[in-house]
């Protein structure tokens, strides 16, 4: 068993490792399995050790304990941040394993990236000070409902930033 160990054994190691270890000791299988010096053998030996090995314990899940007190709508925002206007999309999922979720992404021509910690919630709490109006002023920057996105193409929808059907649902 002096040939090297397969890229299945070494795989295999990694992820044994991931559920035991942490830091620096982590760090240690990463340099050894990626060593390219790894015997059949010792990596056997190795994966019957990690198996052998308790799996480090599972953070608790995070529970919210409550909803934001304005319940904000999936829907497109424009806000200031550190005093630059962002143009915003908020996903919260009524269904699915996501219900609960809030998702922002930051919108770029026509791309999105997600945003994430306390830039998220920054950006949330600037929707939330008054969702309506960092709503219709997405709509107004960049004619395009702020709700689903559409282009506004009536004048009066221009001008109030969301289309009409949008605006009925969303009790504007």
């Amino acid at each position: 068993m002096n040939s090297p160990a397969t890229d299945k054994q070494l795989n295999f190691i990694l992820t044994l490792a991931g559920e035991r270890f942490e830091g620096d000791a982590l760090d240690d299988f990463f340099t050894f399995a990626n060593s390219g010096d790894v015997k059949k053998g010792a990596a056997s030996a190795l994966i019957k050790g990690l198996l052998e090995t308790p799996k480090l314990a599972k953070a608790a899940p995070v529970v919210r304990a409550t909803q934001p007190a304005t319940t904000l709508v999936a829907g497109r925002y424009a806000v200031e941040i550190d005093g630059v206007l962002g143009f915003f999309k908020i996903d919260v999922p009524e269904s699915g394993k996501w219900v609960g979720y809030t998702f922002v992404k930051q919108m770029a021509s026509d791309d999105e990236y997600p945003v994430k910690g306390a830039r998220k919630g920054a950006v949330l709490a600037a929707v939330e000070e008054d969702p309506k109006a960092a709503s219709i002023r997405y709509g107004a920057e960049l004619g395009r409902c702020g709700v689903c996105n559409r282009t506004l193409t009536d004048a009066a929808s221009r001008e109030a930033g969301i289309g009409p059907v949008c605006a009925q649902n969303a009790g504007w």
